[in-house]
């Protein structure tokens, strides 16, 4: 009974391990996405909002600023060379994910054949269903599965994290820093 109570654990940490490792390189990825994408307009449309309130012409400055310095081709062309270098760092985890699943599926894989092994000496009515095991997990990991995507879609997608004040606090500093130098330049 201990042997497969045993059993039991280690394929259900293994599928859950492998469940989280697919779903966090495929459908998380996904969610960073589109949470960054949210959070990126709800700042932006804030920010903006902030300068209309200046007026007509320091919105159209704005606007022309970020059109011809944030999205010029020498800027585009250095958040993409950023973009491969953290995507290259991203194939160096995901390496390291799948070597640590194999090691991990191996490690199962003797321990089960070791006890299996071991129970060979007991009648067949007393041995350890291995298939009733997996279909059991599988059902398990279902729906944690299931769970996670529910919870991911439905809230983690929808949190807001950035606080805008703080953005505008700090653009102020810097703005008043930026005024500082042009005073010191000019006077």
């Amino acid at each position: 009974m201990i042997y497969e109570l045993i059993i039991k654990v280690l394929i259900n940490v293994l599928l859950i391990f492998i469940l989280i490792s697919v779903f966090f390189f495929t459908y998380g990825v996904y969610i960073e996405q589109t949470v960054i994408t949210n959070q990126m307009k709800i700042l932006s449309d804030n920010f903006v909002d902030t300068f209309r309130l200046f007026g007509k012409k320091s919105s159209l400055n704005l606007n022309n600023n970020i059109t011809n310095n944030l999205l010029s081709q020498e800027s585009i062309a250095k958040l993409e060379k950023d973009d491969a270098t953290a995507l290259e760092g991203n194939k160096n985890i995901i390496t390291m994910v799948i070597i640590y699943v194999s090691i991990f599926i191996i490690i199962v894989g003797i321990v089960i054949f070791m006890i299996k092994k071991y129970e060979t000496q007991k009648e067949p009515e007393e041995m350890i269903n291995l298939k009733a095991i997996f279909i059991e997990s599988s059902i398990i990991i279902l729906f944690i599965g299931l769970t996670e995507y529910i919870f991911l879609t439905f809230f983690g997608a929808k949190f807001i994290s950035i606080d805008t004040n703080s953005v505008k606090l700090s653009i102020i500093k810097n703005l008043k820093k930026y005024s500082s130098s042009l005073d010191k330049i000019y006077s």
